[in-house]
């Protein structure tokens, strides 16, 4: 089974790059903007995986990374965070 992976940057030239170097390295991912399309995309199919560029405007956003486990506390949803 296919894993999906979400790649979370607000910089379109830096969130190519990086869609680049996935699907090259063989990886299904689906690029968004916001955690609003993050949410979208989760309520669309499933999510194995989100990669997220720490900006000041989405670390706001990762609060919202909750909804992604349904509230529940013994969910798991890997993310990792990226920082220049």
């Amino acid at each position: 089974m296919e894993k999906t992976i979400l790649l979370l940057e607000e910089s379109e030239p830096l969130r190519k790059s990086i869609m680049f170097m996935l699907t090259e390295a063989g990886f299904s991912a689906l690029p968004v903007g916001s955690m609003e399309e993050v949410l979208e995309k989760k309520k669309n199919g499933p999510v194995d995986l989100l990669i997220a560029d720490l900006h000041s405007s989405i670390a706001f956003g990762l609060l919202l990374l909750e909804p992604l486990t349904g509230g529940s506390t013994d969910a798991h949803f890997p993310v990792i965070i990226l920082h220049n």
